[in-house]
């Protein structure tokens, strides 16, 4: 991390006890004696330490007010508040569920099948898999394809009195816990039979509108990191006073644990009564945690630039990767192709977890678009796309160090290459590093040398091209 200091000159223990000294020396000059065990240069001593350690605190302090040099999430938060920006909640992995009748004889198969809303599907860890809403297989129809999502419903029943002013946010908050998922929770006022309405910022917000926000504290809070709190107006900004009963309807999930592949989740619960088999079809992704320290600290910036509107490319970039379960996204457009039609925007998508979009995620980077795009929001101006892998094979030579055995080095290695491609580090459209590359190799213990019969040089990946790792060859050479 960059330190924005020069040095920590005239502010160390060296130069306070120095500079202790000297001011003793000119104040009272009688006082020759220099020995450690002299009480008053013990206590210059104690001063100087104390000096030092408070000047390095203050710089701490310090560092903290400034994007690029803040250590602490919480700190990146509240200067992403300042600017209206804000990390991303947790994610929930999509797939899709292919629901098959079981009972075949005549009379099941006249009878059509109810699957209520939130009916929960299983992998064999246990995670929990939701509809959404009510679904049907027709009479005579064997099977259908229904979306889900890896999330646990909550509902509450909560007062005004359940309601706090929590320090930080110095508005009325409602504490809900981890892994809340953002744009899916409802806040329904029981007397006026109103539902008060989620949005991302109070900026627009009257004092007497019904809105309220979710808000990430990522601080420890009763013990507890990234807590996520139901935050009302102010009474400027929103209106500040709870419904005097209300209740609260919320969905949390298990994040990046969600993903996984095709024909994983296979279970339902009470699904022998429904007579019903399930599996899902296409890998389950999208799935991730609060946004991390260090993507936040590169996304604010990007954000803060748009002003909310999508007009030039990185525009959309920053905009699309601020949507939850985005991992990536690379504009083209025609400013930068001339291949591609004229006032047409192509999106193509990374979703958190690698692999394709799903299309409730593909759906909603298309309705954000219609929202903060600049040339207007008619069907098919803003084309989704997947993410288009690249398929890189890797051949090297190793030397191996005295007293390490193959086996070891040759695990550190596949583990290292496999976190350098993984989607995580993807560079959609980007350049893949060959210096980088070698260095993911060359740093694993016990490697002396390594000479890449394949790639050699650097990579540089066409408009929506993701850099994948394919297959893997190792030789190791004395």
């Amino acid at each position: 991390m960059t330190n924005i200091y020069e040095d920590f000159t005239k502010r160390d223990f060296t130069s306070n006890y120095e500079r202790l000294l000297d001011l003793l020396t000119q104040e009272v000059p009688e006082l020759s004696d220099r020995n450690h065990s002299d009480a008053g240069i013990a206590l210059i001593r104690l001063l100087a330490r104390q000096t030092d350690m408070l000047s390095f605190y203050i710089d701490e302090v310090f560092m903290e007010g400034f994007v690029r040099t803040a250590k602490f999430r919480q700190s990146l938060i509240d200067l992403g508040t300042l600017v209206d920006c804000r990390p991303k909640l947790s994610a929930p992995a999509m797939t899709t569920m292919r629901i098959t009748r079981t009972n075949t004889h005549e009379d099941a198969l006249s009878q059509e099948i109810v699957i209520p809303a939130y009916h929960q599907f299983y992998r064999v860890d246990g995670l929990q898999y939701i509809t959404l809403d009510e679904c049907t297989i027709p009479p005579h129809q064997m099977s259908i394809d229904v979306d889900v999502i890896q999330a646990e419903r909550h509902q509450l029943s909560v007062t005004d009195h359940d309601f706090e002013h929590f320090a930080f946010y110095r508005r009325m908050t409602y504490n809900l816990g981890q892994g809340v998922i953002s744009g899916m929770t409802t806040l329904y006022d029981v007397d006026s039979e109103w539902y008060w309405t989620e949005v991302d910022s109070f900026f627009r917000s009257q004092a007497t509108d019904t809105h309220f926000m979710l808000e990430l504290y990522a601080d420890l809070y009763d013990g507890v990191p990234d807590t996520v709190f139901l935050v009302l107006g102010d009474g400027v900004f929103g209106s500040d006073k709870p419904p005097r009963s209300s209740e609260i309807v919320y969905f949390t999930t298990s994040g990046a644990d969600g993903n996984c592949g095709a024909g994983v989740i296979d279970s339902a619960y009470q699904s022998a009564p429904l007579g019903i088999s399930v599996i899902n079809t296409i890998p389950a992704t999208g799935g991730a945690g609060p946004e991390s320290t260090e993507r936040f600290r590169a996304r604010l910036p990007l954000v803060v630039q748009t002003q909310r509107r999508g007009f030039t490319e990185s525009d959309y970039e920053a905009l699309i990767n601020s949507i939850p379960g985005v991992l990536c996204c690379n504009a083209v457009s025609r400013s930068s192709d001339v291949s591609w039609p004229y006032m047409y925007i192509f999106l193509y998508v990374l979703p958190e977890g690698g692999g394709n979009l799903h299309p409730t995620l593909k759906n909603n980077i298309i309705r954000q678009c219609k929202r903060w795009g600049h040339f207007g929001d008619w069907d098919d101006r803003y084309v989704v796309l997947d993410a288009i892998p690249r398929v890189i094979d890797v051949k090297i030579n190793v030397g191996k160090k005295f007293g390490f055995q193959t086996p070891v080095v040759e695990s550190g290695i596949r583990t290292s290459l496999q976190q350098f491609f993984a989607p995580e580090s993807a560079l959609l459209g980007r350049v893949l590093s060959f210096d980088d590359l070698y260095k993911a190799v060359s740093s694993v213990a016990g490697v002396d040398w390594v000479q890449f019969l394949s790639p050699t040089t650097s990579l540089s990946a066409e408009p929506g091209e993701t850099f994948v790792l394919g297959s893997l060859d190792i030789a190791f050479r004395s």
